[in-house]
């Protein structure tokens, strides 16, 4: 497919202002699937030429199939970014309905992602000006309908505080005196009488010339608060610690968006709490981490504005430019994915996420296996914002607890744990040790969110045990921050040999994984939760191994000279004397440790005593050779 043969004859349409030609051509040229990469992007230069010539039909036919097509070609990022933007102005030139805005959205946020310049903010924020201008006039019309001439008068007055905070250029601001004056012509003529008052101050309003105090758009903020969270990932400190202050940070961040959509629709109709799950709940997020929520509501009639508001907080999610398009072909160009709200839990597209504490807080009759961890993400949530704490249904949890548990303990079989090349860190580890814990949180009826707050209070569990299950989840969130980091982007798997497509995982992080598996994991779902006191070590070595007692060994490198041989004495069987031979404590407890006779009296110390006496043997037989 040569350069002339497609390049040519287009370029030689535009100079003759044949543009219909011009069109037939390029859309041939797309519906043979290009292969050549310099061919398309030349053809994509001469597009540029060819787009505003074109009816908004044929530019979004053009568009559609130059952005699907031309995400096979990774080389062509700029090509990608530029077709992107302009698929996204197109958007914005439509009617500015959800569908639109969210296209706009979703294109331009992409095109700053794959390296676009920061004057994209512009058009990135143009969106939330559309809403703005939207809601001020359905607050101007629901206070004149109520015949509110002071909110009426407070909402002209806050113009300049709407405009500071949405508009895009110093001539913005006319534009609500605009949405004011339609407000006022929509009235009926006893309601004219009322409000005609303010009708100089709306005619002074649309001839107003205001600058904007900062030279960032709206979206530019958002991306530069989300930075500025994700800066506290780097720092050091205990755990659970950073742990909080990453958590509130994170929370802070969403808290603001809220405000800005809440700003748009005016206050809302009745008391509220918006609630996050999964991570954020727990105080475990990493610097990718989705977010998944649901929103309580006091009364019925108030569904149709927070249904409004997590489309608007949704809007703003997509436009920091990390949301997967999954499915969409025509949105996916290798862009790295990374914040975004999880499908399934969004009340933007899932309904049934906005209700009353007593039907959303309700355990579900006849519940499927994901309901029930629904279920229970709702119970161990966190309020994003609000203006009510809404109690929580009692309800005895103890089946439903232990039913979760089985669930786990099924999932948990089919998993096979560090037997490839890659290893899926959440799959394999967190949601395995995590969830679980959280389970028996519910079982007992304990309130701790936190897995390192819960372990604490886990009563069965041995205090070596209880350290052990700390150590185990430090070393996991650590692991999964460290990856998402070096990623810049949600990355949940890492390799266990070199790599080119993944992260390596180091030598003390496969070490501490081997760890999680053989003496956490394992004996965890083989205990028995009827057990007044579990130990996970005694339970690992019931079935040793040698990777489970090199791990047991290093776990108690600091233990006491009686700790070690509590589980050295473990290895006692006569059939274990090579295992035993493996467990290296520190020097002076191993002097020690290799003194205690096995069951058929068996010294670890003989071993070294019998090599010893060979070898003077062997020098004596050598020198009477000699």
């Amino acid at each position: 497919m040569s350069l002339a043969v497609h390049a040519s004859p287009i370029q030689e349409y535009l100079d003759q202002e044949e543009y219909e030609k011009a069109f037939d051509r390029v859309e041939a040229f797309f519906l043979q699937q290009p292969e050549d990469a310099k061919v398309f992007a030349e053809i994509c230069e001469l597009l540029e030429s060819l787009f505003p010539h074109l009816s908004k039909e044929n530019q979004e036919k053009l568009l559609e199939k130059v952005c699907k097509e031309i995400s096979r070609f990774p080389g062509l990022k700029k090509e990608q970014q530029r077709m992107l933007e302009l698929y996204g102005e197109l958007f914005l030139e439509k009617v500015p309905d959800l569908e639109n805005l969210v296209g706009a959205t979703r294109c331009l946020s992409i095109s700053l992602a794959l390296g676009g310049d920061l004057s994209l903010h512009k058009s990135l924020s143009r969106p939330f000006l559309y809403k703005a201008l939207e809601g001020f006039e359905v607050q101007l019309q629901q206070a004149a309908g109520k015949g509110e001439v002071g909110r009426f008068q407070q909402l002209l007055e806050a113009i300049p505080i709407w405009h500071q905070k949405f508009s895009q250029s110093s001539l913005d601001i006319q534009k609500f005196y605009e949405k004011a004056r339609l407000v006022y012509r929509g009235l009926n003529e006893k309601n004219k009488v009322q409000f005609s008052s303010f009708l100089e101050v709306i005619e002074k309003g649309e001839t107003l010339v205001i600058p904007l105090e900062s030279p960032k758009f709206l979206t530019q903020g958002y991306h530069k608060r989300l930075e500025k969270v994700r800066s506290c990932f780097q720092e050091q400190g205990k755990v659970r610690e950073l742990q909080q202050k990453r958590a509130a940070k994170m929370q802070e961040f969403f808290h603001e968006l809220l405000d800005d959509a809440i700003f748009i629709l005016g206050e809302p109709p009745c008391q509220y709490d918006i609630r996050a799950m999964g991570s954020l709940a727990r105080e475990e997020v990493c610097p990718y981490s989705d977010l998944e929520y649901f929103i309580l509501i006091e009364k019925e009639e108030g569904r149709r504005y927070f249904q409004k508001l997590a489309q608007i907080f949704d809007l703003q999610i997509l436009s920091l430019g990390e949301t997967d398009p999954k499915h969409q072909e025509l949105f996916n160009f290798g862009q790295k994915f990374g914040l975004e709200i999880d499908h399934q839990a969004n009340p933007a597209f899932n309904d049934s996420l906005i209700g009353r504490a007593e039907g959303l807080l309700a355990l579900p009759e006849e519940p499927n296996e994901d309901d029930l961890k629904a279920y229970k993400s709702k119970l161990r949530s966190v309020s994003l914002h609000g203006n009510h704490t809404f109690e929580t249904p009692k309800i005895d949890l103890t089946e439903y607890a232990q039913k979760l548990l089985e669930m786990r303990r099924v999932d948990f079989e089919k998993l096979q744990i560090l037997q490839g090349e890659v290893c899926a860190i959440k799959r394999d580890f967190v949601e395995p040790l995590f969830h679980f814990l959280g389970d028996l949180g519910l079982l007992l009826g304990l309130e701790e969110c936190n897995t390192l707050d819960l372990i604490k209070q886990l009563p069965f569990f041995t205090d070596l045990s209880k350290r052990l299950l700390e150590e185990s989840v430090s070393d996991l969130y650590h692991l999964r921050i460290r990856l998402h980091a070096e990623s810049e982007g949600i990355q949940e798997e890492a390799s266990l040999i070199p790599s080119l497509q993944l992260p390596v995982l180091k030598e003390q992080e496969k070490e501490a994984l081997h760890k999680t598996h053989q003496l956490v994991l394992l004996p965890l779902y083989q205990a028995d939760l009827e057990e007044k006191e579990i130990d996970l070590l005694k339970l690992a070595m019931q079935q040793p191994t040698e990777e489970k007692v090199r791990s047991t060994a290093r776990f108690l490198q600091h233990a006491s000279i009686e700790i070690h041989q509590e589980y050295y004495q473990m290895l006692s069987s006569p059939g274990h004397v090579e295992l035993q031979a493996l467990y290296q404590a520190p020097q002076e407890i191993q002097k020690v440790l290799r003194e205690i006779p096995n069951r058929a009296g068996y010294r670890q110390s003989r071993k070294t005593e019998d090599q010893e006496l060979r070898r003077r043997l062997s020098l004596i037989t050598t020198e009477n050779a000699n």
